[in-house]
């Protein structure tokens, strides 16, 4: 059951079940993409 699960009377569709199914794996991922996307800029600044 999600959050909002009672506050709407209409199933989720799903398409937005979809599209935040991987939420809690973004959230693992967060740092290591920001790392990348430093990395990443910090090259670009020395070209």
């Amino acid at each position: 059951m999600s959050l909002w699960a009672e506050r709407f009377t209409e199933e989720t569709d799903e398409l937005v079940k979809d599209f935040t199914f991987s939420i809690d794996v973004d959230k693992k991922l967060y740092p290591h993409d920001i790392a990348g996307s430093i990395a990443h800029v910090k090259m670009l600044s020395k070209v």
